[in-house]
């Protein structure tokens, strides 16, 4: 479980995150993600690529055609490539975990 404690200098850009508006959001704040990420691939090989976080918000093309192919519908100009966060399953529900964990 992480818990993150966030900078309210940020409102408006986590309120337009829950709405899903991510590119909608200030480049101040974008910038606090990195651009690119260093991963291992099966073999341990690291290279550097982009980041989802960046991906998603500038919309690019790479995004857009892993979301057009999986669904099979093609994406307007205007709309955000990734799902509106879902407070409801990023909360943890103590009481559902431990009656999960009890089986």
């Amino acid at each position: 479980m992480l818990v993150y404690k966030l900078d309210s200098k940020y409102s408006a850009d986590y309120e337009l995150v829950r709405q899903g508006k991510y590119s909608k959001t200030s480049k101040e704040y974008q910038a606090l993600f990195p651009k690119t990420v260093k991963i291992k691939d099966i073999f341990g090989i690291e290279k550097e690529q982009i980041s989802l976080q960046y991906r998603i918000f500038n919309k690019t093309p790479d995004l857009r055609k892993f979301w057009e192919d999986r669904l099979g519908v093609q994406f307007s100009e205007d709309q955000e490539l990734w799902p509106i966060v879902s407070m409801e399953k990023e909360t943890l529900h103590v009481n559902r975990f431990l009656l999960a964990v009890a089986g």
